[in-house]
């Protein structure tokens, strides 16, 4: 599951200010979360392919900063295509996905690759999900068994390691696409392949996962009304609202709760993104900047490799 655009328009005041003889205008703050303002950043919309490095992505996750975005599935195997594996790549101006160098040309098998990866074919033979700590110190990936790795360097994959001592793990979970956190690292959230369930656990100790238990009292949210099969979902940091997407439609529904982070107070609601009017084609995985003001998402299931970046304009 950024602080600001770079290829962004900048919105200005209608008053400015006059500082040293000249007129400077503040600019206009984006519209934080709110999705029916997304708008594409550039023209054509601002996007990448990352075939090359993974045929079959599954979670999307970007640091703090913008500066990375990473990509997790099991593509085909090889270098430098994915298998069960995170990659990280780096942006040099924050967001803007065209400034990520993934190598060319795309197929040079055996070419060294100018992205980072981190392998998890040693944990798991295929892994759906990945997010991190606020503070990028901490990084999660799960499918049928959720992992916590610890990161040396803040949101570098290349310094992660499992925590010392024993394996931090939980695997009583069906096989989950995705895992949500609460920014204490007290809550998770996970939902269960083939059907429409979120679930909340409670973390005895904050982000290790090898403390969960279910939410007392238990509480799971039916999202079949609509999006069936919830295959991705972003929860905003305050617990007051959350976005899901699903595996047989093709837009992002929000839901908010009435006291945060409380499953039992949910409630879907407009707005609802279609595919067909300001997003192009949304597939089954997106998540959203730690801010609000971006959205990354897979375009849909005949543009699998592709991932867009809008903002909330």
């Amino acid at each position: 599951m950024g602080y600001g655009g770079s290829r962004c328009l900048m919105l200005l005041t209608m008053h400015g200010v006059i500082a040293g003889g000249a007129r400077r205008f503040p600019p206009i703050p984006f519209e934080s979360w709110d999705i029916t303002t997304l708008a594409a950043v550039g023209s054509p919309t601002e996007q990448i392919d990352i075939y090359q490095i993974q045929s079959l992505p599954n979670g999307i996750a970007v640091s703090a900063d913008g500066t990375k975005v990473y990509i997790v599935g099991t593509g085909i195997g090889g270098t430098p295509r994915g298998g069960a594996s995170v990659q990280q790549l780096n942006l040099s101006v924050p967001y803007d996905l065209t400034t990520a160098d993934i190598g060319s040309p795309p197929d040079a098998i055996g070419s060294p690759p100018v992205y980072d990866t981190f392998d998890l074919s040693s944990y798991t033979g295929s892994t759906n999900a990945v997010t991190f700590s606020p503070d990028g110190s901490k990084m999660f990936c799960g499918g049928s068994v959720i992992y916590r790795f610890d990161l040396s360097v803040a949101w570098d994959i290349t310094s992660a390691a499992p925590p010392a001592g024993s394996p931090n793990v939980f695997d009583n979970v069906v096989t989950t696409d995705w895992i949500q956190f609460s920014p204490d690292g007290t809550k998770m959230y996970l939902n269960e392949r083939s059907n429409s369930l979120i679930t909340y656990y409670e973390l005895d100790v904050a982000w290790d996962v090898s403390t969960a238990s279910l939410g007392s009292p238990e509480i799971t949210f039916l999202t079949a009304g609509p999006q069936i099969f919830c295959t991705d979902m972003y929860l905003k940091p305050d617990g007051t609202t959350f976005w899901v997407t699903g595996n047989t439609q093709t837009d992002i529904t929000q839901a908010t709760m009435s006291t945060p982070y409380d499953l039992s107070t949910a409630s879907f609601g407009s707005p609802l993104i279609e595919s067909d009017s300001n997003v192009a084609s949304i597939g089954s995985i997106f998540t959203m900047s730690s801010d609000g003001n971006h959205l990354y998402v897979k375009a849909g299931a005949t543009l699998s490799h592709r991932i867009e970046h809008y903002t909330m304009s």
